[in-house]
């Protein structure tokens, strides 16, 4: 078995056990899921304690980039490589995270898109533990069909989740231009 294909199955299974974690918990505590689900209907908010600046700064509409630094993590996406697979296509990128807090957190990539095409599945599932700096292998992948060798844009959406709460902590639009 190919290292691509060992870590594209590493990073699927850590995304399901993170889904299913997720699941697990979401159900034990309704009024946790109820302050969560208040607190995160925006996908560029990002939680903090309520204060005035801090909430008008999470408001603020974020243009989408190629890296991601914010309070939690510096994540820097490099040029996507196509790879044509036995069962799906895909493309991959390396992406370089930095944590910059104290705890452990979860990145998790979603929603990606070739030239404003939906893809099947895109997924990082990085576990990075404070103040680690890893390298990752974020994967767009396209179960349907072959995807174009050359592509003008790929979007996906990034998620920082707290591995002790499963709480979202901030979620960011990613945009790597050819």
């Amino acid at each position: 078995m190919s290292i691509i294909k060992v870590r594209y199955l590493k990073g699927i299974c850590s995304l399901l056990l993170t889904i299913g974690l997720l699941t697990a918990c979401g159900d034990a505590n309704s009024e946790d899921n109820d302050v969560n689900n208040d607190v995160n209907n925006d996908a560029t908010e990002v939680n903090s304690d309520n204060s005035e600046n801090e909430s008008e700064e999470a408001n603020k509409t974020e243009e989408a980039s190629d890296v991601i630094d914010d309070e939690y993590i510096k994540a820097t996406f490099g040029k996507p490589e196509h790879r044509s697979g036995e069962f799906y296509d895909s493309y991959d990128v390396e992406v370089e995270i930095e944590n910059k807090t104290d705890d452990t957190i979860i990145v998790n990539a979603f929603d990606a898109f070739v030239d404003g095409t939906e893809l099947a599945g895109a997924g990082i599932g990085a576990e990075i533990k404070g103040k680690e700096k890893r390298t990752s292998m974020m994967k767009a992948t396209n179960e349907e069909g072959e995807l174009p060798e050359e592509f003008e844009t790929i979007e996906f959406g990034v998620s920082i989740v707290d591995y002790d709460t499963f709480r979202i902590l901030a979620e960011h639009k990613v945009k790597i231009s050819n």
